[in-house]
């Protein structure tokens, strides 16, 4: 009896020839094909290599159509168990070998714009994976470690995948949340770094680009912006803070460490008072060479174009006479507030 060609029947068909067939007995079970058989078979050339279009045999049609049914019908749940028991403890025909190059290549270009049949979908065909087959795969992957080779191969892959492409990494553009930046650091806690003591961990390419990186003009600007509100030093100093009591104490309102943009970077005045007073606590330690008194003589200039009145103490004199220091720097900020001389 000829194949149908409406679908419907085709599939019928199809199920009846399969049960037709149950309980038959193959004409080669049991037997193996002779040494010159496999080596003439080695040589023959399929008869449809290189022809397109409708398959016209009826026994490739057939496996086709099963092909197409098995993807539009999902198997049975005791189908699969069957199929599951039986394949026990048999190893793979692919067990122990490899893909060559070529293979891979090939494989990789017949995928390149397809959609992967499990995009968007989560877990797997019939649903999202059980808790106890996420166990299960937890437990089995428990221990395993990979391989140098194995590790420097995902290495160098993905190398080559986000260097022309920086974008499809999966957190391009992404930040941690706050929750997951604080959990990572709970986790670090107390665990040694893993590059601590090692030296030549990085290539000299690497080394440039991080060089590289830190000397564009952009990078700093990004990172003075971030640092701008920054407290540091993150603890006043006690003359500082015996300046801001004598403040308080004569009803003088104030502000800590207000940040200024001088040019490209940022300064953060000790106690800024409205409107345009600056008061600087200076530290032995921090203002005395060479360098530091250059930089206070450029934050003093830029200051003050901007219109503001800069006043500069030792930490050194507040802590020797502190009250002396308080009263002269009190009736100085009177005098440049109100715009009157006091006596």
């Amino acid at each position: 009896m000829p194949a149908p060609q409406d679908p419907v029947k085709y599939a019928e068909w199809v199920k009846n020839m399969s049960l037709s067939r149950k309980g038959r007995t193959s004409p080669m079970k049991g037997k193996n094909h002779s040494k010159e058989t496999i080596l003439k078979m080695k040589g023959h050339q399929p008869w449809n290599k290189g022809k397109k279009g409708e398959v016209k045999n009826p026994e490739s049609r057939i496996r086709i159509w099963f092909q197409r049914l098995d993807q539009r019908i999902p198997r049975k749940k005791e189908t699969s168990l069957m199929i599951s028991e039986k394949v026990k403890g048999v190893k793979n025909g692919f067990y122990g070998k490899k893909h060559s190059d070529d293979s891979i290549k090939k494989m990789r270009n017949y995928r390149l714009g397809k959609t992967p049949w499990n995009k968007g979908v989560r877990g797997y065909k019939n649903g999202p994976s059980s808790q106890r087959r996420k166990e299960l795969i937890s437990l089995a992957n428990k221990g395993r470690k990979r391989t140098k080779e194995f590790s420097e191969l995902i290495s160098k892959m993905k190398k080559e995948r986000y260097a022309n492409n920086p974008k499809s990494h999966p957190n391009y553009g992404k930040h941690h949340k706050k929750e997951t930046c604080e959990k990572i650091r709970e986790g670090n806690i107390g665990k040694t770094p893993w590059n601590k003591g090692k030296t030549g961990v990085y290539s000299k390419e690497t080394l440039n680009r991080m060089r590289l990186a830190h000397n564009d003009e952009k990078y700093k600007q990004s990172m003075r912006e971030k640092h701008k509100n920054w407290k540091i030093p993150f603890k006043d100093s006690k003359p500082e803070r015996m300046m801001q009591i004598a403040l308080a104490l004569n009803g003088i309102k104030f502000e800590k460490h207000k940040s200024f943009k001088l040019g490209k970077s940022y300064h953060r005045v000790d106690i800024f008072i409205e409107p345009n007073i600056c008061l600087e606590v200076d530290g032995i330690h921090w203002h005395l060479e060479d360098e530091d008194v250059k930089r206070d003589l450029f934050v003093n200039q830029e200051l003050t174009i901007m219109g503001y009145h800069i006043i500069r103490i030792r930490d050194y004199d507040i802590i020797k006479n502190t009250q002396n220091c308080a009263e002269t720097v009190i009736k100085l900020i009177n005098e440049l507030k109100y715009g009157v001389r006091l006596f």
